[in-house]
This record gives structure tokens, sequence and C-alpha cells, in this order.
């Protein structure tokens, strides 16, 4: 298991930063912070996501490392760093990050990412909760989604307005679970 210690490195960046200690390697472990453009996916959906400026592997030890990003240093957003077939890595930027930023594809937005080291757990509303209980294989099921998946149909179900609708999307992301459907 990983750990972090950490490193005076006042001499460098007048701060301490944590080296990321695994067996027979140190991996320097620093927030990375840069200015880049929302770019479109061009997939004919309302996709973007930002490139990457700088080695993932040699800066966070992963190829697929979990970051934390911090844009316009208002909205915090927790993501994987990607390839996606392409030659460079990048965070995807959801819609609705891109609207509680007030950005459009196009645009240029200041990062900060780093390591994100937490828990990744998705806080189930108590109405779903209480769905999901009554049946335990659904239950077993749900809570084996990685991550992402958990938090699509959580999103799912809290976005809705209406409390009818609410119910409906409660009754469809059920039957996807029974289905062993892994997102939405």
């Amino acid at each position: 298991m990983p750990f972090f210690v950490p490193y005076n490195d006042v001499s460098k960046t007048g701060g301490i930063i944590f080296c990321l200690l695994r067996i027979n390697k140190i991996i320097m472990v620093k927030k990375q912070t840069f200015e880049t453009e929302i770019l479109d996916a061009q997939n004919g959906m309302d996709a973007a996501f930002i490139k990457i400026p700088f080695d993932v592997k040699s800066v966070f030890g992963s190829m697929r490392p979990k970051v934390k990003a911090l844009f316009d240093g208002k909205v915090v957003y927790r993501g994987l760093l990607v390839r996606m077939q392409t030659p460079f890595y990048m965070l995807l930027l959801r819609k609705d990050v891109r609207a509680e930023l007030g950005k459009n594809i196009g645009d240029t937005i200041q990062v900060v990412i780093d390591l994100d080291t937490e828990p990744r757990v998705v806080e189930v509303p108590e109405i779903l909760k209480k769905e999901l209980n009554r049946e335990p294989e659904i239950q077993q099921f749900f809570s084996s989604l990685s991550f992402t998946h958990q938090k699509e149909y959580v999103n799912f179900v809290s976005e809705a307005k209406k409390d009818e609708t609410k119910h409906r999307r409660i009754d469809k992301v059920l039957q996807m679970l029974r289905d062993k459907k892994k997102g939405i």
C-alpha cells in the first residue's frame, strides 16, 4: 500500500511536496498548475476535455491516475487522466462543470491537478437507498459497481426535479440493475 511522507523541497518550490513510496521506487508527487484551452471531443455530443501538458506517468507514477482538479480556483472535480486512443493524456470536462464555471469549448481555463488519494464514495439518496435495501441482490450488484457507474445512477435519480419523475427514474434504475447494466 503506498503512503505519503513529507519531503522538504523549499529550495526548489518554496514549500513541501510529498513523495509516494512504493516498493523499490520513489515517485515525486507534486501539484501541477497550468492554463489550457477547453477542447471539443468532436464525437457528435457536447463533450469536452483538457489536454494534459506534462508526463503523467513520471509525475503521478501511473498510466491512469485518479486526480483531483481545481478549475479557475473555484470548482473541484475528481476524475481520471486517460489517453483514450490519443497520443496525449486528457481530463474529461463534464457539461455541468463547464456550466458551473461559465465556460464553453474554446475558452481558456486555469487548472491545478493533484493525485487523488481520498476514497471515492457515492452519497446515495435515502429514497434510492431504501429501494436498494429491499432487494439485496440489486444492492450487492450496485455496491460492486465502480464509483463512476454508481455516480451515474445516483445523478440520474437526484437530478429529477419532480417527485413523480424521481420515482419513475428509480424504477428504471432498479430494472437496469436487475438486468446487471453497469451504467446508464
